[in-house]
């Protein structure tokens, strides 16, 4: 078992017998081996470094982690979540431009940064914006087992707007249509809304003192309030598969 100071010396009696650095095809079949070199140094590299006196070199950081580092800054400095007008100062740096053109739009670097911000009324006309809205809606509706109302998308964290999305859109129910939260007919697509289905078949079977029907359930989706026996069947395999999941998830 070796340890850093055996290593080091045995490297420095290696280059001092060479006169020279040895190569790593040189190092392959010679005690200690190179993994143990890694396995110490991080890498053979940095263990040669080492032995000769010389500072290991420091990964280098990148513009983008450098202006995400100075916003996270910003926000300790002023805390709370930066803003665009804040780094338009004359004088500011990082400016506002320099942010925008590395990230495209200051939203995505505050995203960047792993702070929550709104998609932009900019952004939500791109396909970078999309590629946020659908799966945040998508997200709402498994969670919440509904469609997000007006309210619900003015409060929403990283959404748009209602106003902005229904100008974007053109309306709510074509953004739904078009996150696939619901069919060309208008209707929700039930996949995203299984947990809401078994609980109002649990509903019906307590109605129905535990003997529901498919008729029964027919009925009640007429009036808006559960889906059809047929959208059971497709999602469960059976209106008596259906019927069995919803006895697994009772009390």
């Amino acid at each position: 078992m070796y340890n850093k100071i055996e290593l080091i010396a045995s490297l420095k009696a290696i280059i001092s017998f060479l006169g020279r650095i040895p190569t790593k095809e040189e190092m392959i079949n010679k005690k200690p081996s190179l993994p143990t070199y890694a396995k110490f140094f991080g890498s053979f590299e940095n263990a040669l470094a080492e032995a000769q006196g010389l500072k290991k070199e420091e990964p280098k950081i990148t513009r983008s982690e450098c202006l995400i580092s100075a916003i996270k800054k910003r926000a300790d400095e002023l805390g709370r979540t930066p803003e665009a007008e804040d780094f338009r100062a004359k004088g500011s740096e990082p400016s506002y431009r320099s942010i925008v053109r590395e990230f495209g739009s200051f939203s995505s670097a505050l995203r960047a940064a792993d702070f929550k911000t709104r998609v932009s009324a900019m952004e939500a006309r791109t396909e970078i914006g999309q590629k946020l809205i659908i799966p945040a809606i998508i997200e709402f509706v498994q969670k919440n087992q509904r469609l997000p109302s007006k309210n619900d998308l003015d409060d929403h964290s990283t959404l748009p707007s209602f106003e902005t999305l229904e100008t974007v859109f053109g309306s709510l129910e074509k953004l739904f249509k078009l996150a696939g939260v619901l069919s060309k007919n208008g209707e929700p697509i039930a996949k995203h809304f299984h947990p809401s289905m078994i609980q109002k078949l649990r509903a019906l079977e307590i109605l129905t003192d535990g003997k529901p029907l498919g008729r029964q359930c027919d009925e009640l989706a007429r009036l808006g309030l559960m889906f059809c026996q047929k959208t059971y069947e497709r999602e469960f395999g059976s209106w008596q598969s259906a019927l069995e999941k919803s006895q697994e998830s009772s009390p």
